[in-house]
């Protein structure tokens, strides 16, 4: 906060991290297509990659949310921008895009596809003539690159994979239920509400720790550590839908504040985008509570997304909101009109 203070020491902290993203969303891209090697896997954070029924996926890259964060500012900005600011803001989005088609987490999709239109359509109608102006070059521009081999070979084998992944959710008779990884999150369920049943008054409260296991074993081969640890066996302590571990770890209260700070983090958002009537103020505004928002049906069903450290950049953007009622309040926002 002590940076974010000061608007103009904010937005060189905020180029930082801009630059920080693009590097993210390239390497993760880059990866994809040749896998970097081990060093530059640690630089870039990409936590978890290799061979799948799906080819080579990045499937745990940690820049992903700060990558998406500034996807959705871009997006909204476009039609603000300046002439010469576009090419570098379609850079980025293409970059962006490219890095969450080719992760094989594909339920960020959903929350993506569903504020896409949001982006687009909460601006005023010159700012959506000028955004029209911008997708319909970029789109020509894209058609006549499709027209070279190498860049037709390559978008044809990604949207090809894309449509493959999400066909998987009509698989196992239409019903995802059916799909063995669902099959074992349920099996932890099981193993959760039996132990669950067990705890007193007062560790349903206030839970039990951050490390208590629910009585679910695995044997450590599945955890990547090879075939030799086939017969050595831990309790699991991380639970694929996370709000029922949460209720075991931190108890009934943790789990409801929590939630209060979700809640109140998408509410200061909103706020904020209705509030403050700088475009560029806006867009961090919207940026957070998208990203937020969409973290949350990911967090569900995955081991306990919120507390891991790539989400981070989201946590670090609602401190972002929280001083721009400051610059706002303070008059250190400037009348962006004219841009």
């Amino acid at each position: 906060m002590i940076l974010l203070r000061s608007y103009e020491r904010a937005k060189r902290t905020l180029f930082l991290v801009g630059l920080a993203a693009f590097s993210g969303g390239i390497a993760t891209f880059v990866d994809y297509l040749a896998p970097l090697p081990d060093f530059w896997k640690i630089v870039f954070q990409i936590q978890r990659a290799g061979e799948t029924q799906e080819g080579y996926r990045v499937s745990a890259p940690a820049p992903i949310h700060l990558v998406v964060l500034l996807m959705w500012y871009l997006l909204y900005r476009v039609g603000y921008l300046r002439w010469w600011q576009n090419p570098i803001a379609l850079l980025y989005l293409t970059t962006a895009a490219l890095a969450v088609a080719v992760m094989k987490t594909r339920i960020l999709w959903a929350p993506i596809m569903l504020l896409l239109p949001f982006a687009l359509l909460l601006k005023p109608p010159k700012a959506q003539l000028r955004q029209l102006y911008v997708f319909g070059f970029a789109s020509l521009l894209a058609v006549a690159l499709l027209l070279q081999p190498r860049v037709y070979d390559l978008t044809t084998q990604i949207t090809r994979e894309v449509v493959q992944r999400w066909q998987r959710n009509y698989a196992f008779g239409g019903d995802p239920r059916n799909d063995p990884s669902y099959q074992f999150r349920l099996r932890e369920r099981e193993a959760w509400e039996q132990h669950y049943a067990t705890l007193s008054l007062t560790e349903k409260l206030f839970g039990r720790g951050l490390e208590e296991g629910y009585g679910l074993y695995i044997d450590v081969s599945a955890l990547g550590y090879g075939p030799r640890y086939k017969w050595v066996y831990i309790e699991k302590t991380r639970l694929h839908f996370s709000w029922l571990g949460r209720l075991l770890h931190i108890g009934i209260l943790g789990t409801v504040l929590l939630a209060l700070v979700l809640v109140a983090a998408i509410l200061g958002a909103a706020q904020a985008f209705l509030v403050i009537p700088q475009p560029s103020v806006k867009a961090l505004a919207f940026a957070s509570l998208a990203t937020t928002v969409g973290i949350l049906p990911f967090d569900a069903i995955q081991h306990f997304t919120i507390a891991d450290f790539p989400v981070l950049p989201i946590v670090f953007s609602w401190a972002i909101v929280e001083a721009a009622f400051h610059w706002h309040r303070t008059g250190q926002l400037s009348d962006e009109t004219n841009d």
